[in-house]
């Protein structure tokens, strides 16, 4: 399978700002057939969430305290 067959869907777990993202990011930018999609963030730190806010757009749904996730809620 090409790489621009491949399509990611990621969870950030602890996500702070977003960095993850913003790797995915760079990959797609560089590697054309790579495309991926946030299905959902846990952050709890309102700094955090904040700042991944002002930076990620559009914004995924943030489920919050990963300990308290309700993992059926969060799309495959």
């Amino acid at each position: 399978m090409e790489l621009k067959d491949k399509h990611i869907r990621v969870f950030e777990a602890f996500a702070g700002y977003g960095s993850q993202s913003m790797a995915l990011e760079r990959l797609r930018k560089s590697h054309p057939g790579f495309d991926y999609q946030v299905v959902g963030i846990s952050e709890i730190d309102m700094n955090a969430v904040a700042a991944y806010n002002a930076i990620h757009h559009p914004t995924p749904p943030n489920y919050g305290d990963i300990t308290q996730i309700e993992w059926n809620k969060v799309p495959d």
